[in-house]
């Protein structure tokens, strides 16, 4: 998924949060292992978290979106399909809780102090299931288009 990469705070001094989250359409995962996101320049393999509840549930709807993020403070993801196409593949999805102790602010890449990156795998402490991806975006006001 390509995101748009608005011009999001890249504060090298960022106070780590305690908690982190990781959405995905992906149930009963009990250990995330590094990888790609998407592929940006400067960028190893990654567990990729955030701080941003909203962004985790952002997350979840990856699979299906071709571009996304944050404008001007406002959270948006288009998806190239008709509404009763996306609705009859929802299957919902997962957002995973982390203790932030593995990761570190995505220094100068992706979405600023909403991004924290792990290299190493890690175990999720908590799940939670949303039963649609749709539902769970317009409920947080995420800009749908389809």
């Amino acid at each position: 998924m390509e995101k748009f990469e608005s011009k999001l705070n890249h504060n090298e001094s960022q106070e780590k949060p305690p908690i982190l989250y990781h959405g995905t359409i992906n149930d009963d995962i009990k250990e995330f292992e590094p990888s790609f996101a998407i592929k940006r320049t400067g960028e190893e393999p990654a567990v990729y978290a955030s701080p941003d509840l909203e962004i985790a549930i952002q997350s979840m709807a990856n699979k299906f979106v071709s571009n996304g993020g944050i404008l001007k403070g406002h959270k948006f993801v288009c998806i190239p399909m008709t509404r009763k196409e996306f609705l009859e593949q929802d299957q919902g999805g997962t957002v995973y809780t982390f203790s932030s102790d593995a990761f570190e602010i995505n220094q100068g890449i992706g979405l600023g102090e909403k991004e924290w990156v792990s290299k190493t795998a890690v175990k999720p402490q908590e799940q939670k299931r949303f039963p649609s991806l749709l539902e769970a975006l317009l409920q947080q006001k995420t800009a749908v288009a389809l």
